[in-house]
């Protein structure tokens, strides 16, 4: 599957950061192709995640984000080979 290579690195940066990426933190940044990257990572790099609704406040639900959790951190595509 076809991802946009620099879409697909910011991705990871924040997922390594900060465990989880957002849909909403994605559309910000114009990535509007998160589910094919979290598909890549998982079946290509052996990633995997927990995807879950997010309410921005538990008493309106109207107001909600969809994450993606990192539950197992796979091989990084951007890590530079220490042997190069």
């Amino acid at each position: 599957m076809a991802v946009n290579n620099s879409q697909m690195k910011m991705v990871v940066e924040e997922l390594i950061k900060n465990g989880k990426v957002c849909r909403n933190w994605c559309l910000k940044n114009y990535i509007s192709r998160l589910s094919a990257i979290i598909y890549v990572l998982k079946y290509d790099y052996g990633w995997d995640f927990q995807g879950s609704r997010v309410y921005y406040d538990e008493s309106d639900k109207s107001h909600w984000d969809y994450c993606y959790k990192v539950t197992k951190h796979g091989q990084n595509p951007y890590k530079q080979d220490s042997q190069s």
